[in-house]
């Protein structure tokens, strides 16, 4: 069976409810897959090997469609991580403009004086010290 990758978005609002419903769709499988053994068992007992293996072949593939939708649920609860993670960092923070402008000042002050320092150096000065 082929498979087609599709890229879709879910709103915010109906993001736990797709979860929900690939969830079941896979629970779904598994209850199948459950029955499909027993099935299986009951072929191999006979000792009917070609009807088992087409057997076995359909339960691999119930399994597969499983396991795809768990695949789906995964790759939609890390993209939500990773959109809230990456919107935290996004906003540089209020008075970044005036720690810059005072980083700036102190490089001043210590070239005048003679000393070359790195900002990493002088942030490690300044650090607790923001008046």
């Amino acid at each position: 069976m082929n498979r087609y990758n599709i890229l879709y978005s879910v709103g915010e609002d109906e993001f736990v409810k797709e979860l929900c419903r690939l969830l079941t769709s896979s629970q779904d499988y598994i209850e199948n897959y459950s029955i499909d053994l027993i099935e299986a068992n009951a072929i191999i007992d006979s000792q009917e090997f070609d009807r088992a293996l087409r057997e076995i072949a359909k339960i691999r593939q119930t399994l597969a469609q499983a396991d795809y939708r768990l695949h789906d649920v995964m790759g939609l609860i890390s993209a939500r991580i990773q959109a809230e993670n990456s919107s935290v960092n996004v906003a540089p923070p209020a008075n970044a403009a005036k720690l810059n402008e005072r980083l700036e000042e102190v490089k001043k002050n210590l070239q005048s004086l003679g000393m070359e320092l790195s900002d990493s150096e002088i942030e490690k000065l300044l650090e607790g010290k923001n008046d």
